[in-house]
């Protein structure tokens, strides 16, 4: 499995935190986590699609949808500080779903503490990542509410 998270770590490594992780067949149209709700797992995408969703003024709607085998890590956050999930994710189709919680997360870190400093930095420049491309969508949102007002 090809994951921006395992960059770095030798495929003996990669393969034992996969091990850790648990694996979940999701049919179609399950509710795999809900907005607003606690999440205090990640999962890996590994097959499949799923829909993600977020509450507006107009109800629920679809923002995007995401496939199988392309990088998909979501509710990593969550899975790390215990938060509330900000999106809703829906199984478009049939999936095939890795999972892996917080004690997992620590207990393959603490085993291999060599590995867990990669993990710990491609997990630190996903977030950024992430952070940055939120931050640019704030800025495109400010820039058109002043165009409009």
């Amino acid at each position: 499995m090809q994951s921006k998270l395992f960059t770095g770590l030798e495929p003996q490594e990669q393969e034992r935190f996969l091990a850790l992780c648990t694996k979940e067949h999701v049919p179609k149209g399950t509710l795999i986590k809900k907005e607003g709700e606690r999440v205090k797992k990640a999962f890996f995408l590994i097959e499949g699609e799923v829909a993600v969703k977020k509450n507006s003024s107009q109800g629920e709607m679809e923002v995007a949808t995401i496939k199988g085998g392309e990088d998909v890590v979501f509710s990593f956050t969550c899975m790390i500080d215990g938060g509330k999930s900000l999106t809703t994710i829906v199984a478009k189709t049939e999936c095939s779903l890795l999972s892996f919680d917080k004690k997992v997360w620590l207990k393959f870190c603490e085993q291999n503490p060599k590995s867990a400093l990669v993990l710990m930095q491609n997990a630190l420049e996903l977030m950024a990542s992430f952070l940055r491309k939120s931050d640019e969508k704030l800025i495109q949102m400010y820039q058109t509410l002043e165009e409009v007002l």
